[in-house]
């Protein structure tokens, strides 16, 4: 027969022994309870997505009148910071608004390219390798993004029209894949005709990107004294009511792509503050808006076309034309004539 007698610290070890296994329990409970939580949500959110139609005509029997909130301010109970504070807002009878938030692409997927060469370099995966599996990371991130960020805008617009998010989804992936066989032959002729690391199209944010992956990948170890002095910086800045992804673009873009910038600036400020009436200088800024939104669009098709040509060997650039005494001067004046029609065809707007 054999008899253990149970000692002060053995019981004590089993009793802590038990309240952790309780603790562990009651965790495990708790997780298990949020993750039903969350499929509840899921489910709902899935019935919403298979919604075959909408009753667009539901707010038939609404009056025919404005709606306006004038200086609105919330803040949580306990607290006395306001969340929203001294909002004016004015919906004319007839208009659809969408007020949508940022989407920070460029920043996210250099957060993600930093901690991603940071995991695969402990792992031991350096080099062309690891640069490479990087990007990839950061692709699919940077992709996610911004096809999350324009799908969200694109639900609003669906709404109204009528459309449902399962028709939106089919087409959405339809036009991705599209976009991303067109896109892809695109960047393959730019960079063979003009390159992206120097010349005509130097991309900024790309090659940030490669400053950020290759000291990592490198061995060389990156410089974390700058980018804890970037987001000290941020953080100043956005305490000072300054928007800090306009001013650190502002910072790494090149001069001949910040004056343009400058330049647009000045014009919509201009446009803008013309007159005393807000609702007129809105509809001015619309209209502005529209204007350089086809600049940019007819450019860069342009641009496209050009490379396509050039890649085809069929260049119509007069160089020595180019590399003469008038080339900058008559540049210079026709980019002056197209600032005076844009600010000008702004001013001729008139509010409805």
């Amino acid at each position: 027969m054999v008899t253990r007698t149970l000692t002060i610290g053995g019981f004590s070890a089993l009793f802590f022994s038990v309240s952790a296994l309780r603790g562990n329990l009651s965790a495990v409970l708790n997780s298990l309870l949020n993750i039903r939580g969350k499929l509840l949500h899921l489910d709902e959110l899935f019935s919403f997505l298979k919604k075959d139609h909408y009753d667009i005509h539901r707010t038939k029997d609404i009056p025919n009148n404005d709606i306006s909130v004038k200086h609105v301010s919330f803040s949580y109970s306990g607290t006395e910071k306001y969340e929203i504070d001294n909002v004016t807002l004015s919906i004319p009878f007839g208009k659809k608004i969408a007020i949508v938030g940022t989407n920070p692409v460029s920043g996210m997927t250099l957060m993600t390219l930093i901690l991603s060469s940071i995991i695969l370099v402990a792992a031991g995966l350096k080099g062309t390798a690891g640069m490479v599996s990087a990007l990839i990371i950061g692709g699919v991130v940077c992709t996610a993004l911004s096809m999350a960020g324009g799908f969200i805008t694109d639900l609003k617009i669906g709404y109204w029209l009528g459309s449902t998010p399962a028709k939106q989804q089919t087409w959405k992936f339809l036009g991705t894949l599209v976009s991303a066989a067109t896109v892809g032959g695109v960047i393959l002729i730019l960079n063979q005709t003009y390159g992206f690391t120097t010349g005509q199209l130097a991309a900024p944010q790309a090659n940030a990107m490669a400053a950020v992956i290759e000291p990592l990948m490198s061995g060389s170890g990156a410089p974390w004294v700058l980018y804890g002095i970037g987001a000290v910086l941020a953080i100043v800045l956005n305490f000072c009511k300054i928007p800090a992804l306009a001013f650190a673009l502002g910072m790494f873009i090149p001069m001949e792509l910040n004056t343009p910038l400058l330049i647009g600036g000045a014009i919509s400020w201009y446009v803008g503050s013309r007159s005393k009436d807000q609702a007129l200088n809105t509809a001015r800024l619309e209209k502005g808006t529209l204007l350089a939104s086809g600049f940019i669009a007819g450019g860069a098709l342009m641009g496209v076309i050009s490379a396509a040509l050039r890649f085809g060997g069929i260049n119509l650039l007069n160089e020595k034309w180019l590399e003469g005494n008038f080339a900058e001067p008559l540049a210079v004046v026709m980019y002056i004539a197209l600032m005076a029609y844009l600010a000008i065809s702004s001013l001729s707007a008139k509010k409805e």
